[in-house]
C-alpha cells in the first residue's frame, strides 16, 4: 500500500480515504500512508471532496472569465 501511495502522489493525484472504518484507518496509519492520502478522518464523507472539487473548478472558471473579460 505504501508503494501505491508513493506512485499516486508522484503523479500529482490527490487521493482521500472517505468514511473509512477503524480497521482501515489503523492500517493506513500503521503503514504510514495516511498523511500521503491527505489524512484519514472518519467524518469525511464522499460528498466532501466533491464539494471541494466543484468549488475549485468554479473559482478557476470565474478567474478565467474575469481575465478574458479584461482583454
Amino acid at each position: 500500500m505504501a508503494n501505491m501511495a508513493l506512485e499516486i502522489v508522484a503523479k500529482g493525484i490527490r487521493f482521500q480515504a472517505v468514511e473509512p472504518r477503524s480497521s482501515v484507518r489503523d492500517r493506513l496509519r500503521n503503514e504510514g500512508v495516511d498523511g500521503k492520502f491527505g489524512g484519514v478522518n472518519r467524518l469525511t464523507t464522499v460528498a466532501d471532496p466533491i464539494d471541494i472539487l466543484v468549488l475549485n473548478v468554479t473559482k478557476a472558471s470565474c478567474l478565467l472569465y474575469a481575465s478574458e473579460k479584461r482583454r
